[in-house]
């Protein structure tokens, strides 16, 4: 019986240990394509962080910024906007209380000082410390920084992504999002917090099921692989929902499987225990 299966992209696919895909996962995925499975990446991040990155791997679609967006066969067939007036709240916000943050667009997004900096030395690598390339690399994915923001721009907003290392703060904006929009912080206890803001009722769950009823696919043939909280709705609204050994301990209460760790091969030891391959 073929499979549409979902696959978060960082600390699932993504191994930031090493900066790369296991090779074991990339051999799981080609070997189940060809056995007539369905693979779509499943993932938090906008398309302007997933850029090409991605393919070179056999993938019927994509479904972006926690299922704000989704490409199937390299069709868009959903887009949510943000809400204008939550999302200048937050922007406002995080502005004032100096909370670094990326808004995540349909085609491009934009990245105050500080998440911009961040980027910008990750490219460096890159770019072999060139700064200008590594300006014109993060040109090329999209990214541009926040005072490049125009007023159309906030219409083609669809997720929030921010991080501070003042945690208080951080949870003080979560406690007054407006209703039409939702969020979480990581519970890791490092000093750096991250956190996502989406839309209210959209999540990677709710990008699953327009997946499945677009491909003609019962809920009972997906499989869905995650490691982190935005994971948990779709490891539960997945017929097998399968968590990574080095996922959140939240996440693996919900999961129907807890494979071995992403460094441990383990995306291809599931593949082959839900006889994929």
């Amino acid at each position: 019986m073929k499979k549409a299966i979902f696959l978060d992209i960082d600390g699932t696919l993504f191994d930031h240990s090493t900066n790369s895909i296991p090779e074991s996962s990339i051999k799981a995925i080609r070997m189940a394509k060809k056995n007539g499975h369905l693979i779509f990446i499943c993932t938090g991040r906008g398309i302007s962080e997933v850029g090409n990155d991605f393919s070179f791997l056999p993938l019927d679609g994509y479904i972006l910024s926690c299922g704000a967006n989704i490409f199937v066969h390299k069709k868009n067939i959903y887009t949510a906007s943000f809400p204008q007036d939550a999302l200048h709240y937050c922007v406002n916000f995080m502005k004032k209380h100096h909370i670094g943050f990326t808004l995540d667009g349909h085609s491009k997004s934009f990245l105050d000082g500080e998440a911009y900096d961040m980027f910008h030395s990750f490219k460096l690598e890159q770019a072999n410390n060139d700064s200008e390339l590594a300006r014109a690399l993060l040109n090329e994915n999209k990214m541009f920084h926040f005072s490049s923001i125009k007023p159309i721009d906030y219409y083609s907003i669809l997720k929030i992504s921010l991080f501070s290392k003042d945690r208080k703060v951080c949870e003080e904006l979560m406690q007054s999002l407006p209703n039409t929009i939702t969020g979480f912080l990581n519970t890791s206890t490092s000093s750096l917090t991250h956190g996502e803001i989406m839309i209210d009722g959209i999540t990677k769950a709710t990008g699953i099921k327009k997946v499945l009823d677009y491909v003609r696919f019962p809920i009972e043939d997906s499989i869905a692989f995650g490691d982190s909280l935005n994971d948990i709705e779709m490891l539960k609204f997945s017929n097998i929902g399968v968590c990574m050994g080095n996922g959140d301990k939240e996440v693996k209460k919900v999961a129907d499987f807890v494979t071995k760790s992403i460094d441990k091969n383990g995306l291809y030891y599931a593949f082959v225990k839900l006889k994929l391959l």
